[in-house]
């Protein structure tokens, strides 16, 4: 697995390079109280229900859009369960189950675990005390628009 899926490394990510969806999104997967602090996700399709990192209809595609970010953020953890890939031959042939694979976070950091404190403490100072990146004010209304026409519109109700 490791051939196919290497753990990689990058520069540390900072709150100024990242998108807002990218980091609502890393705030959302990285704070779950399952694996919190460990510098990876569980597999978002084990979550309960009433604690998605995102809309049922759109995780998939909230999942492929973070991994194929211009800025890379999260990666396939090599060590997700063997179910979680497609196989060919009795080896894994690259392609992966969204939803059923776990993530890890991108960093400069060897130990996975490093990788995530640094930002979660950043991204919630940022969400909560300061400023937020200028590039962030031109895009929460089309993330905000997006959001809103993928709710599920609830049925009428009688009178």
């Amino acid at each position: 697995m490791l051939q196919r899926c290497p753990v990689s490394s990058s520069d540390a990510l900072t709150v100024d390079s990242l998108s807002l969806f990218q980091a609502i999104a890393l705030q959302a997967m990285l704070s779950d109280p399952a694996v919190e602090g460990a510098g990876l996700t569980t597999p978002t399709t084990i979550w309960p229900m009433d604690r998605r990192w995102a809309l049922d209809n759109r995780l998939y595609d909230f999942e492929r859009r973070l991994l194929h970010a211009e800025l890379r953020t999260v990666a396939v953890r090599p060590d997700s369960h063997p179910n979680a890939f497609m196989w060919k031959d009795d080896a894994p042939d690259g392609s992966y189950y969204l939803g059923q694979v776990s993530y890890y976070l991108y960093g400069p950091d060897e130990e996975l675990n490093e990788r995530s404190p640094r930002l979660l403490r950043d991204l919630n100072r940022t969400f909560r005390e300061v400023p937020w990146p200028s590039q962030w004010h031109e895009q929460w209304r089309d993330l905000w628009d997006e959001l809103a026409l993928s709710c599920p519109t609830p049925p009428p109700t009688s009178t």
